[in-house]
């Protein structure tokens, strides 16, 4: 069964305020799976979680773009799937 990890974005605007309710989707590439596929609503921690899993080694780099606004978020992160 490939790995699944848990992935959380957070918005929040330039002073750092939490911004709820903002419509995210996350993308990757190399494309692996991603759930929910489509976008996610922000909590009230300004939070949208997704999972990602992939059935093959390698590294993968994270793209999260708050939809409401059509920003990509500054922090683009990588994951390595060794297993």
């Amino acid at each position: 069964k490939p790995t699944q990890i848990k992935v959380s974005v957070f918005i929040r605007d330039e002073g750092g305020s939490v911004l709820s309710g903002r419509s995210v989707q996350l993308t990757t590439s190399p494309a692996v799976v991603v759930k929910p596929a489509d976008t996610v609503s922000t909590d009230n921690l300004g939070m949208a979680q997704f999972f990602i899993s992939a059935s093959e080694k390698g590294i993968v780099k994270l793209t999260a773009t708050d939809i409401s606004s059509n920003t990509t978020v500054a922090n683009s992160p990588t994951v390595d799937f060794t297993e």
